[in-house]
């Protein structure tokens, strides 16, 4: 399971008590939808299944399959999101 409290102090996504619902939830604001990339990477490199991501992000596991090949592009094209990656990543590392 992710710890949603210390992603929320790292990105301000949301309050501790609110991220992984907010994470998890339907809403597929740019923000959210590149947070949920960005994990499912991370979790992807860390020998998680499509179908355990999918469960964790409350998603289907071919959108997980998506996600992992858009962030592919987007870590090469999209300077924001190599920001928030970047973050992420060694945020998460460090937690670990």
């Amino acid at each position: 399971m992710l710890n949603y409290p210390h992603i929320s102090l790292t990105l301000g996504l949301a309050t501790p008590k609110t991220c992984r619902r907010r994470i998890r939830s339907k809403v597929r604001g740019r923000k959210l939808v590149d947070v949920r990339i960005a994990l499912a990477a991370i979790l992807q490199e860390r020998g998680w299944t499509y179908s355990e991501i999918a469960r964790e992000l409350n998603r289907a596991p071919s959108l997980v399959h998506h996600y992992t090949k858009a962030h592919e592009t987007l870590l090469d094209s999209n300077a924001d999101y190599h920001r928030l990656f970047s973050t992420l990543y060694h945020s998460l590392k460090e937690s670990v």
